[in-house]
């Protein structure tokens, strides 16, 4: 594991306090942003100070957002294992357009605490990030410059969703979420050793969009260093789940069937010895011109 910690600053060099910092790893995302596992958020203190201890290795980007405030630019990192990345300074400005709303459950109950994050597509593969949290009355606020967005909704106990929405004034979007399922596991080889580390991927549901193709939603988590994980925020419906880590890949995929709100436990997800292959891409007739 690693940690990373730095400061929020406006762009007068002033600490920015309360803002949400955003951190999420882009490996794994395909050419939209999309899929890869969902984003640590962290609040800034009265000195701008943020911090995530226990990262995972691996790229990161990391943004933050505050009320009247957008952001300059995002960090792009790569973490190490057990390294410490201190001092990272991310920069405020002041602008933007006001994206508000109210989080409920099914029964019209506030959801607290849920991660509003909001994906600006700017092209092929360049993408901004943003997010806010729910209060204790459900309500958010996320300040956005102008464009179109994926907002997405995501809380552990409840099934993530998703809208589209096109930014150019002040709007108000609510979202009512459905209570999630789960699934408990453990990777583990041929031989019923557990598997560190590896990368857990789970598509199906009554989801829509998929990170790989095929119906059903897609969702990744890392496994620990037993090899044990928890995907959540499932919706109910059948999953067919696989992982990977280096030198294993399953040959085939493990099936649950999920009911609503329900939590299935003790999923064992096998691996089998695998390969890699690596190369490079050159310009057709000059082997010496990487692409």
């Amino acid at each position: 594991m690693a940690s990373v910690s730095g400061l929020v600053q406006d762009d007068s060099g002033a600490p920015v306090a309360g803002a949400v910092v955003l951190m999420k790893n882009t490996e794994g995302l395909n050419a939209f942003g999309l899929g890869g596992e969902g984003p640590s958020t962290a609040r800034s203190d009265e000195e701008g100070r943020w911090s995530f201890a226990s990262v995972k290795p691996g790229k990161m980007r990391v943004t933050a957002s505050a009320e009247g405030h957008v952001p300059r630019s995002p960090l792009d990192l790569r973490v190490s294992s057990g390294e410490e990345l201190t001092g990272r300074v991310i920069i405020l400005e002041a602008g933007g357009h006001t994206l508000s709303g109210t989080i409920s459950d099914v029964g019209g109950g506030p959801v607290a605490g849920a991660v509003v994050s909001a994906l600006r597509r700017q092209g092929f593969e360049k993408h901004t990030y943003s997010a806010a949290m729910s209060d204790d009355q459900g309500n958010y606020k996320i300040q956005l410059v102008s464009g179109e967005y994926s907002i997405a909704v995501t809380h552990s106990d409840y099934v993530k969703k998703s809208e589209s929405v096109t930014l150019a004034s002040a709007q108000t979007l609510d979202f009512s979420l459905a209570p999630a399922a789960a699934i408990y596991g453990t990777v583990v080889t041929t031989e019923g050793e557990p598997v560190a580390d590896a990368r857990v991927y789970a598509q199906g549901g009554l989801g829509k969009g998929s990170q790989w193709g095929g119906p059903g939603a897609a969702s990744m988590v890392s496994a620990d260093d037993k090899g044990a994980f928890v995907l959540r925020g499932l919706s109910s419906g059948r999953y067919q789940i696989k992982a990977a880590a280096k030198g294993f890949s399953s040959a085939t995929d493990t099936e649950v069937e999920l009911g609503i709100a329900e939590s299935v436990t003790d999923v064992r997800v096998v691996v089998d010895k695998a390969h890699s292959i690596s190369g490079f891409v050159v310009e057709d007739g000059n082997r010496k011109k990487a692409i």
